[in-house]
């Protein structure tokens, strides 16, 4: 691989890996803001729905004490009837059950602990024994007597789930001691369904004690319970005004997000949730679009990049083959002429500039022309072809041979004084001698003349030195073939 290849190899990965780098960047970057957004976005929201639940509670809750201390007043101010059958009484609880939608039901308790309806009497009679509910008991004792919200509790009669509110009765002399109403937590959920967040969003009211009051959906082990030992309660609820948090794994298995607020003037905690897998799943559709996208595009930049790579490969490759055949004697495989007289004179610097000998070998093949009108072309090439090879497995590897044009041949031996280059051309022609061509059947003996020239002289240049081997060449063909010959040192010039 080129130097050139190298450097650009390395600026393409080095700008790919910048690019994938900047595009994970803003994947990530996307991925984490949008992630923020969304929380903040839901957060908001929960906040609004919880404000929402709040302000409707406490209207309830309003209207329901103003019911209660209207129907006390009532009482007070009727000292001689019965409520539960005085049509005055009878006219004024129907019109807040029909005003309220049916959430607000006044009932009575007698001295007694007897439950009696509004309106209903003799047939009929006391309905059951509250004495022991937690609404009744509680107006039993100055430190809970006032307005009281009691646990849930599921009707004797009807079976389905309310939450007692209940007053005193200021009248000592009335048969009546409890005035309560009843809300019935069916009416209550299809409030709350109507906001909560689905799917697997929750609404709930608790007492500030973690009496759980009502939860929509519904869960009878829920409601009714006490949630003040559970470490969410405990966390994020007891003894905080508001807040927002994160419950993980509460008491149904599913982590979830929590809004919740104190009503103030009562004793009651709204709680609404949403389920963290709900809340952020278009999140997560995104990040897993946008993960996809990138590690697509990633791939997609490394298989363009590879391919860029292998194309640069083949460019350089192609280069280099077109450099080869520029440089390359193509029957011989070693330096054409071209490229061979540009090694000598880098050569000849190399050796000037440190120093060293210098020797070149001019080589030619004896009797070629004969060869080639004896047995033809293609046995000369594979002559050439042969000494070629040789050239090649007897030179050292900072030795360069090539081919100047037809049978001649020459080396540069760097490093090497006369006498050594003079020893190497011997053993070359040695060696050519003793390596017949194989053609038709027959070897073909073929040999070698070779005129040796040491550079000398500050001044001498390649060529000057190619010439002097090669007239040393021309001696050794003129003395009878297959022989080294020295060349003369150069001809003196200037004056003495």
């Amino acid at each position: 691989m080129s130097r050139s290849l190298k450097t650009t190899r390395t600026a393409v990965v080095l700008l790919m890996i910048t690019l994938l780098c900047a595009l994970w960047v803003v994947v990530l970057g996307t991925i984490w803001g949008e992630h923020k957004r969304t929380l903040e976005a839901n957060e908001r929201f929960m906040g609004q729905l919880n404000a929402a639940v709040e302000e409707q509670t406490l209207g309830l809750m309003r209207l329901i004490e103003t019911c209660l201390d209207s129907a006390n007043m009532w009482i007070e101010h009727h000292p001689g009837e019965n409520p539960c059958c005085a049509p005055g009484f009878i006219e004024l609880v129907e019109s807040y059950r029909k005003r309220s939608g049916g959430l607000v039901d006044i009932r009575l308790v007698t001295r007694k602990g007897q439950l009696q309806y509004v309106g209903v009497q003799g047939a009929r009679g006391p309905l059951a024994d509250v004495s022991d509910r937690e609404y009744y008991m509680a107006q039993q004792y100055d430190s809970s007597r006032g307005f009281f919200i009691g646990q849930p509790v599921k009707s004797r009669v009807t079976g389905k789930w309310g939450v007692p509110i209940s007053v005193p009765v200021l009248n000592k002399k009335s048969p009546v001691s409890v005035l309560f109403c009843m809300v019935e937590l069916e009416r209550v959920a299809a409030l709350h369904e109507a906001v909560r967040i689905k799917p697997r969003g929750t609404v709930s009211i608790l007492r500030t004690d973690g009496v759980s009051l009502s939860r929509v959906p519904f869960r009878e082990d829920i409601v009714g319970q006490s949630l003040a030992g559970t470490p969410q309660f405990k966390t994020h609820l007891e003894g905080r005004e508001r807040g927002f948090a994160i419950w993980a794994t509460t008491l149904d298995g599913v982590d979830r997000f929590v809004s919740h607020a104190r009503l103030g003037q009562y004793p009651l905690i709204v709680v609404v949730t949403s389920a963290v897998d709900a809340v952020l799943a278009p999140w997560r559709k995104l990040v897993f679009g946008l993960v996809a996208l990138a590690i697509a595009a990633s791939v997609m930049g490394v298989y363009l990049g590879q391919r860029l790579f292998m194309a640069m490969a083949d460019k350089d490759a192609a280069h280099a083959a077109m450099q080869r055949l520029a440089s390359t004697d193509t029957l011989t495989g070693l330096m054409n002429r071209y490229a061979f007289m540009a090694a000598a004179k880098r050569e000849l610097e190399r050796a000037r500039r440190n120093g060293r000998d210098l020797s070149v070998l001019m080589i030619d093949m004896d009797h070629f022309k004969a060869i080639n009108d004896t047995h033809g072309h293609a046995v000369g090439d594979k002559v050439l072809r042969s000494l070629g090879r040789m050239l090649t497995e007897l030179l050292r590897s900072i030795d360069t041979a090539g081919r100047l044009g037809g049978e001649e041949f020459c080396v540069l031996l760097p490093e090497t004084d006369l006498k050594g280059a003079a020893e190497v051309a011997e053993r070359l022609r040695r060696e050519c001698e003793a390596r017949p061509v194989r053609s038709a059947g027959s070897d073909l003996m073929k040999t070698l003349s070779v005129g040796v020239a040491q550079l000398a002289g500050a001044e001498e240049t390649a060529t000057e030195l190619i010439h002097r081997a090669d007239l040393a060449l021309y001696r050794a063909k003129k003395n009878g073939r297959n022989r080294v010959e020295l060349a003369d040192d150069p001809a003196p010039t200037g004056f003495a």
